[in-house]
């Protein structure tokens, strides 16, 4: 009882259990695309495959069970064919056979909106379910909202299960079909991806076209923003300085001198005769 506890908390709980250790060779870019941004598509392919990732200098040292390292060889082999929009190269007939797939058909126009800005939102299904996701790009399928693509969800029957029905969320919400209310895992800022809106300037707060701008832009206030006077009733507008303005300081009072230093000023020169 303890052991199946320990090994439902940590990933790499069971490796001492029947493990073995492989090595696949990489080059330079291969070495730092699965490396990732502060290393996390090395966690994300851990975190699916359930093997322990060492990426070396020219190498990756893959430990871990047998079904392990063959979810670990296949998702390293997929992302690092995704690199800068690259072709999948493998047979999709074989991975629909597969007991631990399972697919979807995304329209067309729901496609960049489940991806998100640059995979984001399909990545944090991935970490949040322990599965892996892509998409069949080069091919499309008639599907009940016209052309779709085929998205491909690989791992154990739980999290392929809840990671197929938060990805169903999100496309009817996309394309109108499943109630008013944005699933969770879509985050606003994950909507510029290819397909989905682009955000709206006014949910950024203080946009290109919010009202304090708009006022900012016509020139309205612009001198009493300047000298960090109140802003005029009905405008928001930030103080950029505290200092009071200049009509409201009082007059300068004249510079007192001694009258040692006070010279009386010469006299004109005398004008000139004329002949």
């Amino acid at each position: 009882r303890f052991v199946a506890c320990a090994s439902a908390l940590h990933p790499f709980a069971n490796l001492t259990m029947s493990t073995r250790t492989e090595t696949m060779p990489l080059s330079d870019d291969e070495v730092a695309y699965l490396v990732g941004r502060g290393g996390q598509t090395k966690f994300r392919l851990e975190n699916f495959s359930l093997a322990r990732l060492n990426i070396d200098k020219d190498s990756a040292e893959l430990t871990g069970t047998d079904d392990a390292l063959e979810r670990a060889r296949l998702a390293i082999k997929i992302t690092l064919q995704q690199r800068n929009g690259g072709r999948i190269d493998i047979d999709f007939q074989d991975m629909e056979e597969r007991k631990d797939v399972e697919t979807l058909d995304v329209p067309v126009p729901a496609v960049g909106f489940l991806l998100g800005s640059k995979g984001a939102t399909l990545r944090k299904m991935e970490e949040k379910h322990r599965v892996f996701m892509f998409f069949d790009n080069d091919r499309k399928r008639d599907g009940k909202h016209g052309p779709s693509k085929r998205l491909y969800i690989v791992g154990p029957d739980r999290a392929r299960d809840s990671a197929l029905e938060e990805s169903e969320e999100v496309v009817n919400f996309k394309m109108g079909t499943g109630g008013g209310r944005r699933p969770a895992i879509v985050d606003n800022r994950d909507q510029g991806g290819r397909g989905g809106p682009p955000p709206r300037y006014d949910d950024r707060g203080g946009g290109r076209y919010s009202d304090d701008r708009r006022d900012y832009d016509r020139g309205r206030g612009y001198d009493e923003r300047d000298r960090g006077c109140e802003s005029r009733p009905g405008q928001h507008l930030p103080r950029l300085r505290s200092r009071p303005c200049a009509s409201s300081l009082p007059p300068p009072s004249p510079l007192a001198l001694p009258s040692s230093l006070l010279r009386p000023a010469p006299p004109p020169p005398p004008a000139r005769a004329r002949r």
